[in-house]
């Protein structure tokens, strides 16, 4: 009798055991496969976003010309670098960024597929009054100066591609210049500001006879801006008033304000007109034009007279020029450099 109730308490023992273990491997199984499902969900999720962006990211990268292969080398290269597809194709910065990259990773990239996007997206060409991202946005002819071991050097870029820029120097070659050595690149663009570049001498090349230092392109460089204000190009109808003493007589002229800042401006005039040659350095002219849907009157101190083969211009500083008048030339000048970054070539 006793040995029957011992085996059953043994066998309802060893099914309460063996029940606790299936409901625990349950358990287990259950917890794991929601977590496959929430993750399956989640990625299914994240794919389909992605390929929502990239339909999109296609679709105006076609309407902007881009070839396929052109299309999915931007995506990739922008995905590698973490950088929004979209924006690539909208700003200069982020483009030469994935590019350099693609180089970077291809030597053997065909450097005509870059400069076709760059052509379709309207990246070729650079406002002067937009800073340079890189070397590569260097002009042609642009003058420097070649700084080696504290001797200066003239030279002018006579060549670039993707990858370098070619140095011609005016100057004989000095001694103790060779491949590797770091040089300094100091040169001024025009209606912007004075670059200094530091690169190594990949090669020194002889041209006809001419000496071309080849170095690398490179998107490290020292900006001083030459201007107290930044300025910008216009098209601005302009009155001029001027006083001859001798005559003592008012004259107006009309002209168009081509170039502006809070601090001055540059005025041209169709022709030549006779009275302009009368001008003097540091005489005080009256002018008077709209900007911002406002009349303004101002006084410009003459600093120089261009003259070009069918018109004559005037540059001067702004005199007597209220704060209220100099934040609207501010806004002005601001809102046209916005435009002026995402300028895109027809």
């Amino acid at each position: 009798m006793e040995g029957n109730r011992f085996e059953t308490v043994k066998l309802a023992t060893q099914f309460w055991n063996s029940d606790s273990e299936t409901t625990t491997i349950i358990v287990v199984l259950s917890i794991i496969g929601f977590i496959i499902f929430f993750t399956a969900g989640f990625l299914f999720q994240k794919y389909r976003k992605e390929r929502s962006v990239f339909e999109y990211f296609k679709r105006y990268a076609l309407d902007r010309e881009l070839t396929p292969e052109e299309i999915k080398l931007l995506w990739a290269y922008a995905q590698k670098m973490g950088r929004d597809p979209m924006v690539v194709l909208e700003f200069k910065a982020p483009f030469e960024k994935v590019v350099d990259l693609y180089l970077q990773e291809n030597p053997n990239a065909d450097e005509r597929i870059i400069k076709d996007m760059r052509k379709k997206l309207g990246f070729e060409i650079l406002s002067p009054y937009i800073p340079l991202v890189s070397t590569k946005d260097i002009e042609l002819f642009q003058n420097a100066t070649l700084i080696h071991q504290n001797k200066s050097y003239n030279a002018t870029l006579y060549d670039k591609d993707e990858r370098y820029m070619y140095w011609l120097l005016s100057d004989a070659i000095p001694s103790d210049l060779k491949s590797g050595d770091l040089i300094k690149i100091i040169f001024i663009r025009k209606d912007d500001a004075i670059y200094t570049v530091i690169v190594p001498i990949e090669k020194i090349l002889n041209e006809n006879g001419k000496i071309v230092i080849q170095t690398p392109h490179t998107f490290e460089m020292s900006r001083t801006q030459r201007r107290e204000y930044p300025r910008v190009r216009t098209e601005l109808p302009v009155k001029v008033f001027y006083h001859d003493e001798k005559e003592d007589k008012q004259y107006t002229l009309h002209g168009e304000m081509v170039d502006i800042s809070a601090g001055g401006a540059r005025i041209c005039f169709n022709g030549k007109p006779d009275i302009i040659k009368r001008f003097k350095y540091a005489d005080i002219i009256q002018i008077e034009f709209t900007l911002l849907d406002i009349k303004i009157k101002s006084y410009l101190k003459l600093l120089d007279k261009i003259e070009y083969a069918n018109n004559l211009c005037i540059r001067g500083t702004f005199e007597e020029l209220s704060a209220q008048i100099e934040q609207k030339i501010h806004e002005y000048v601001q809102k046209e450099q916005k435009k002026l970054a995402q300028l895109k070539n027809a």
